[in-house]
């Protein structure tokens, strides 16, 4: 509604114009989760780019001072009528540093965990079974440029690496121009090694 650049610069000049755009689009987001937790659905996806491939694109305490309050709202709105929804978070780059607040909030599954922004091994022993996670194969390169070999030991690895449970494994970005090789590398090795 204002672009990325001017709303980067309302977040620290105009902090009560950000107040009020955000409450107006938390507002929707809260009546649309209340009637998707209302008509059964199983899984609310919630998604907001705020981190590139080396960190949050703003700091955490301005994270928790305008984003995270209207994410709880919606979360525990939709929880009021679907206490068991699962709360799928997503999020380009690198969001680490907010991880305790989207689980604290009520996050089950972050997307994606992109292995060359984010640590899944390290995600995993902080968070346990508290936080499943979805991607964790494959840099962006090694989809359309690496081979078919390298893809499947990545496979192999994630799976020894983090087990089963909580692991929604998959390719951590796109498969625009991934070539069909590396894609059934994949598939076979999520088949021999999962």
């Amino acid at each position: 509604m204002r672009g990325f650049s001017l709303f980067m610069k309302d977040l620290f000049q105009r902090p009560e114009l950000v107040d009020y755009l955000l409450d107006q689009l938390a507002a929707l987001a809260v009546e649309s989760a209340g009637l998707l937790a209302d008509a059964g659905v199983d899984v609310l996806l919630l998604d907001d780019d705020v981190a590139g491939g080396h960190g949050l694109l703003i700091s955490p305490e301005m994270w928790r001072r305008f984003f995270r309050p209207r994410l709880a709202q919606i979360i525990e709105v939709a929880r009021r009528s679907a206490p068991d929804m699962i709360i799928f978070y997503h999020s380009d780059g690198d969001f680490t540093a907010l991880l305790a607040d989207l689980v604290e909030i009520g996050v089950n599954v972050i997307n994606p965990v992109a292995p060359d922004c984010m640590d899944a091994t390290a995600i995993r022993k902080t968070f346990g079974g508290r936080l499943a996670m979805w991607g964790t194969v494959g840099t962006a390169w090694a989809w359309d440029r690496g081979t078919p070999a390298q893809l499947r030991e990545d496979v192999r690895r994630r799976i020894e690496s983090l087990g089963r449970a909580g692991l929604l494994l998959s390719p951590a970005y796109d498969l625009d121009f991934a070539p069909r090789d590396n894609v059934a590398a994949f598939v076979q090795a999520v088949r021999d090694f999962g």
